[in-house]
């Protein structure tokens, strides 16, 4: 069954999915993917959640930051006791000046945390 069949056939409206909130103003999770499944043009995707072309279309330029990964892996794995305030100040004493946020963000998303000794 084409999806823009099983669109009309389940009469679910599309504008109904996108204005269903989950108490946070924002359409729910199951909401957005059954709107990506019915497969709309992106045009009228985009009418549908008010939303500007760039930012459907936007590609992050953020860099990999693998070898800070690495660096950052390294040390929590030398010394398992510190957090990634520590580890951002033995960071700074091998040169590498950083924000706090991104050893923070580093830290969580390699999922590492400080053991006690």
């Amino acid at each position: 069954m084409p999806q823009s069949a099983l669109a009309s056939s389940s009469g679910v409206e599309k504008d109904a999915l996108l204005n269903s909130e989950h108490g946070h103003g924002r359409p729910t999770g199951s909401a957005l993917a059954l709107v990506e499944m019915i497969a709309l043009p992106t045009f009228a995707g985009q009418r549908g959640i008010d939303a500007d072309r760039k930012s459907v279309h936007y590609r992050s330029i953020r860099n990999d930051d693998g070898t800070l990964r690495g660096k950052l892996r390294e040390l929590a794995h030398q010394r398992r006791w510190c957090g990634y305030r520590r580890l951002q100040i033995l960071l700074r004493k091998e040169g590498v000046m950083i924000n706090w946020k991104k050893p923070q963000r580093l830290y969580r998303e390699e999922g590492l945390a400080a053991t006690q000794p």
